[in-house]
């Protein structure tokens, strides 16, 4: 009996890309799902967040909102937990991606009113100001 080997997950996460840049995304989201069902399984969920950020990005894409936006939420609060520091600022550009899908997600389900709420912390010029104001959104104690 003649076997197929299995794709390595930085050649299945190559294929996920590819489908995305070529608009494939059904092709893309299976990929993205399959992905993260396998790396959940022998890392833990904490190694799938980059890979639940593109899946969350093509399903916003496809204008599936309902499945987007938990996914979102998830990655804003778990970006919003990670300490910022001068090393670090990247997190602050990290969330802003999860919040821009959210908040994509969030409109396409005409919640507006959460919108406003969460893009609050947009407004304030200090990195500081902005992570509590996140942090009060996605219900962590200001630590």
């Amino acid at each position: 009996m003649i076997t197929t080997p299995q794709p390595t997950i930085t050649q299945a996460r190559d294929l996920a890309t590819h489908y995305t840049l070529t608009n494939q995304l059904a092709l893309a989201e299976a990929s993205y799902r399959d992905i993260i069902d396998t790396v959940q399984q022998h890392q833990g969920q904490h190694a799938t967040h980059a890979d639940r950020y593109n899946l969350c990005n093509i399903l916003v894409q496809q204008h599936k909102y309902t499945e987007a936006e938990p996914i979102a939420k998830d990655l804003v609060v778990w970006l919003a937990k990670r300490p910022v520091d001068d090393e670090n600022a990247h997190f602050l550009e990290q969330q802003a991606g999860a919040v821009r899908l959210l908040v994509q997600s969030l409109k396409g389900l005409g919640r507006d009113e959460e919108v406003d709420e969460l893009l609050v912390g947009a407004r304030f010029d200090g990195r500081e100001e902005r992570l509590r104001a996140r942090k009060q959104f996605c219900g962590l104690a200001d630590e």
